[in-house]
């Protein structure tokens, strides 16, 4: 039984710290001794946890340096790129990866942990085809003190609340669901709403990694063609939320999500917890969300082709990570599924909300604790 470990993992307010916060909660509960080594530098100001967690979490800090030593286990939380590295011996890595091949320096990297497991099915089945046999495969989780049902209501006016979630990527079709979103509901100022329907979209994408003039430019003027050129008051832009309280306010806005429409994802824990809170959300049926997402609980749209993932600021040709393609859609299948999604309005989705109880964390840190005993 493995009573104490390294945990290296970064602690932030995006997806990547909220999973690896998670993970630390749950050994924490399970009494398993921690030294904690943080990759960057840890931020909770968007996070709610008790005094004696983050009591416990400052320890595991303090004491790493410490107490490890090179035949403790280490659980790493990071991507591919920059696992080469691990502060003991024993490796187990828990990573993300969203394109449809390997590189050989990923390939190489797995190859030199004792376990590698991919968020998502996905993930484990790319990297299968090039004869690994060290890796499986984990979900993500339901966290119940970061989204929860409110009462708070917005307005009141009966309007039919859209979501565009998650940091602005052309991976993750940022600009084009925006454009075709505003194409079919867009309404600019003076006009009537469409056949007294009030469709509103919430656009919540703000990237912290857009943190340079060039990228600023460069996604205002995307931003520019996605809208036309045009100003829609139907339409209302979010900047980077501060806390997961303020997140979880606007999900309980939702009745319908396009976010789902990634093109790849490891798991897209925005569509996820909109559906666990009972909204629905239209989703690509393919990569990570097919570890999830199903007939019952998303409204799915099928890729129709592949598109090379490259956009030369996350994704370039011929890197060392990180290299491959995306899953494609039509605009008529996403239409299709507007209108599918649509008639689903006032009605909850009741298979959503059992994701929750589904896919926890704690069931998650069991099943990864369990398969490393038995390595």
């Amino acid at each position: 039984m493995i009573d104490k470990l390294i945990v290296e993992a970064p602690l932030n307010s995006l997806s990547l710290g909220q999973v690896s916060l998670n993970i630390l909660k749950s050994l924490h509960k399970r009494g398993i001794k921690v030294y904690y080594c943080p990759i960057g530098q840890p931020d909770l100001s968007a996070h709610k946890i008790s005094e004696e967690f983050k009591l416990w979490l400052q320890t595991a800090q303090n004491s790493f340096l410490r107490g490890f030593n090179r035949k403790l286990l280490t659980y790493k939380i990071w991507h591919l790129n920059g696992s080469h590295m691990f502060p003991s011996d024993r490796r187990v890595l828990l990573t993300f990866h969203e394109c449809d091949s390997g590189t050989q320096e990923e390939v190489n990297i797995i190859k030199n942990t004792d376990k590698t497991f991919f968020c998502g099915q996905y993930s484990k089945e790319v990297f299968g085809d090039y004869g690994l046999e060290n890796i499986d495969w984990f979900p993500l989780g339901y966290d119940k003190d970061a989204v929860f049902p409110t009462s708070r209501k917005f307005n009141e006016d009966g309007r039919i609340n859209w979501l565009l979630g998650g940091k602005c990527e052309f991976r993750k079709a940022t600009y084009r669901l925006l454009n075709l979103w505003v194409k079919k509901y867009g309404l600019e100022p003076g006009q009537p709403w469409i056949n007294d329907k009030k469709h509103f979209l919430h656009v919540a994408i703000a990237n912290p990694f857009y943190n340079n003039p060039q990228l600023q430019q460069l996604h205002a003027q995307e931003m520019n063609k996605a809208l036309n050129g045009k100003r829609y008051y139907n339409v209302q832009f979010y900047d980077w939320f501060q806390t997961n309280s303020q997140l979880n306010e606007l999900y309980n806005q939702i009745d319908i999500d396009i976010t789902g429409m990634s093109m790849a994802e490891s798991w897209n824990l925005v569509s996820f917890n909109v559906s666990c809170l009972g909204a629905w959300s239209i989703v690509l049926n393919a990569t990570g969300h097919k570890s999830w997402a199903t007939n019952e609980n998303s409204i799915l749209v099928s890729p129709t082709s592949k598109v090379k993932g490259v956009d030369n600021i996350f994704f370039h040709e011929n890197a060392a990570f990180s290299v491959g393609n995306f899953w494609n859609f039509t605009d008529e299948d996403f239409y299709d599924a507007t209108t599918r999604a649509e008639k689903k309005v006032g009605q909850v989705n009741e298979q959503g909300k059992k994701l929750c109880e589904i896919f926890t964390y704690d069931k998650m840190t069991d099943d990864i604790l369990f398969k490393i005993e038995k390595m």
